[in-house]
């Protein structure tokens, strides 16, 4: 994990904690509390896993098994902001479950609608990740609802 990856307002787990505040990078590097050395980061900032309860924080809506990709080797589900990007635009995750060969694969990917995946090369596996990609495409902050 580094500290490049990260934006002030990331949600991150600070000691086990999840904090949004707390993160501080200074010249590309953590500052880490307590006096503590880059060595024992991993013990203080931890990325937060993207699973469909953080995705439903954030205001996706389940919108149920995908059609198009579906067949017996595979299956999607979408998670829907509705008409986020520019008044009428989905901006849409899909999770994909994958078996091939009995390997079970799952992954997210962005989608820009129901049929259309776009697969950067990099897997989407943390909110911060996911954080970020909303604000390079809307300009704005991906937070949680209340």
């Amino acid at each position: 994990m580094q500290a490049k990856e990260f934006r002030i307002g990331n949600y991150i787990l600070f000691n086990n904690f999840i904090q949004r505040e707390r993160l501080v990078i200074v010249d590309g590097k953590f500052l880490l509390p307590f006096n503590k050395t880059n060595s024992e980061i991993n013990n203080y900032y931890q990325p937060i896993p993207l699973t469909e309860e953080w995705l439903l924080k954030f205001g996706f809506e389940n919108w149920g098994y995908g059609s198009l990709y579906s067949n017996e080797n595979e299956k999607y589900t979408r998670y829907v902001l509705h008409n986020i990007l520019d008044g009428t635009s989905n901006f849409e995750i899909h999770f994909i479950e994958s078996n091939y060969g009995n390997i079970l694969h799952t992954e997210y990917v962005i989608s820009c609608d129901e049929d259309d995946r776009i697969n950067w090369g990099v897997e989407l596996k943390y909110i911060h990740q996911l954080q970020n990609l909303y604000f390079a495409l809307t300009g704005e902050e991906l937070t949680l609802n209340n």
